[in-house]
């Protein structure tokens, strides 16, 4: 006998398995046997809203497009860090070119200025030679020095000639140029100056003063270099080098000074003074090249200047400090004669020239490296900006195409959920669900077999 449900009377009838056993020997057919998995799915897909249809029916290719999307927004994260990196990159590099074309050119102004420098010293060593010997002509009345100042002139002419086709040829900062017009407005007047003292026509002091102005400016060139030069050991090299050409100026000074008194045979008015200075000077500035210059050159020096000359002139230095009142010198001391004092003081002179000229070759190689390794830093520095700046450019071009194609997929992603809503719109499964059987029918068949469960197919049984 078939038992009924309280909810198949409102829903659908089933049959039993034995009455679906009796249905088929009477000839009526037996609803299809289904699997319970196959039930299952056509149930769950009639009651499916429109959401989880649209979730359903595009879950592969969503999940392509989220994979997708998730790679390309990656890629452009790492375009972007890469871009900003290169950016600071090219900054840095940048702002390094910058720096190495100012420091190229600061030391382009050093070489020239170096090189003036040098002409510079060359001519004061021998504007001081014809400083002591005009200063002796004077103090002589004309009797000594005549022929050796004429020769001596013809070599300050050259010397200055020298000066003055460099400076013609090349450019200096406003600094430099500045003492360079001093030093030619003091030449413009040498030849005036000359011809005073070969008419006799100034005092020595004053014509010792003169040239000492002069050769003050040739050395101011040299005393600019030092504040420019960021190499310090270049710097150290400069400073003990225009150390050491001060020292030669002021061993000229001493010497033309006491030239001139000896050309007068006794002190006169303040040349004490002025001997005592220069002595002074020579001994500060002899200090300030210890100071600054490398062991090897200062050996260099004590090695060179040394000898009977040298001791030679150190007894005329104390026979003069020991002169102040003295009024006959020469005869005081008969081996200090104005022809003895200049020819032991000159040969002095000569001697820490020629370190003043090794001092100058060690500078000048020093310059050479230090150029050398700015043009080298200038190439790399120009080499790595624009490598940086082709790799900026390349990666920023990389993330804009980057950002279009994310563009693209996201239109296309759009582009997609619109034609599921089109698509699932027209289904008539989903829009209108059959509903399955109740929660009450089911578990009163829960002990019976499910396969033979088929809802809206069998018909009720008869009493």
């Amino acid at each position: 006998m078939a038992s009924w449900s309280e909810s198949a009377l409102t829903t659908t009838p089933v049959y039993s398995s034995k009455e679906s056993t009796n249905v088929i020997k009477a000839g009526t057919k037996a609803p299809a046997r289904s699997n319970p998995r196959t039930v299952k799915a056509r149930n769950a897909t009639k009651i499916m809203p429109l959401g989880a249809a649209k979730e359903c029916m595009g879950n592969s290719l969503l999940e392509k497009t989220k994979f997708g999307m998730r790679r390309e927004s990656f890629e452009l994260v790492t375009v972007m860090i890469r871009l900003m990196l290169t950016t600071t990159a090219v900054v840095f590099a940048a702002l390094f070119l910058v720096q190495n074309v100012v420091n190229y050119g600061q030391l382009q102004d050093v070489d020239k200025t170096f090189k003036l420098s040098s002409i510079s010293l060359a001519a004061v060593a021998q504007v001081g030679r014809e400083r002591g010997l005009s200063g002796g002509y004077i103090s002589s009345s004309g009797a000594s020095n005549g022929k050796q100042i004429n020769a001596q002139r013809l070599v300050v002419d050259a010397h200055v000639k020298e000066f003055q086709d460099f400076v013609g040829a090349n450019s200096f900062s406003s600094e430099v140029t500045n003492t360079i017009r001093a030093v030619q407005d003091m030449l413009s007047k040498l030849a005036d100056h000359r011809a005073k003292v070969s008419a006799l026509q100034i005092s020595g002091a004053d014509s010792l003063d003169w040239y000492s102005l002069l050769n003050f400016n040739f050395l101011s060139i040299g005393r600019k270099l030092p504040t420019v030069i960021y190499d310090t050991d270049m710097s150290n090299l400069m400073v003990a080098y225009i150390a050491l050409g001060s020292v030669v100026e002021f061993a000229g000074i001493e010497r033309g000074t006491f030239n001139t008194v000896l050309g007068a045979r006794r002190f006169t008015g303040n040349t004490f003074e002025r001997v005592v200075r220069a002595m002074q000077s020579q001994d500060m500035h002899f200090q300030t090249f210890q100071s600054y210059a490398p062991p090897d050159q200062i050996d260099t020096y004590f090695a060179t200047v040394k000898g009977i000359d040298v001791n030679q002139t150190s007894t005329f230095q104390g026979y003069a400090l020991a002169s102040a009142y003295i009024q006959d010198i020469p005869a005081a001391y008969p081996g200090l004669t104005l022809d003895t004092w200049w020819t032991t003081r000159s040969a002095v002179i000569d001697l820490q020239i020629d370190v003043l000229d090794f001092s100058r070759a060690m500078l000048a190689a020093k310059a050479d490296g230090v150029f050398s390794d700015n043009r080298r830093s200038l190439i790399f520095s120009v080499v790595g900006t624009f490598a940086s700046t082709v790799s900026a450019i390349y990666l920023t071009v990389g993330a804009v195409v980057g950002w279009k194609r994310i563009k693209r997929v996201e239109e296309k992603r759009r582009s997609f959920f619109r034609k599921v809503e089109q698509r699932v719109s027209k289904t008539n499964l989903l829009t209108h669900p059959t509903p399955g059987p109740s929660a009450a029918l089911q578990a009163s068949f829960k002990n019976e077999d499910e396969d033979m469960i088929e809802v809206g197919q069998a018909r009720p049984r008869t009493l």
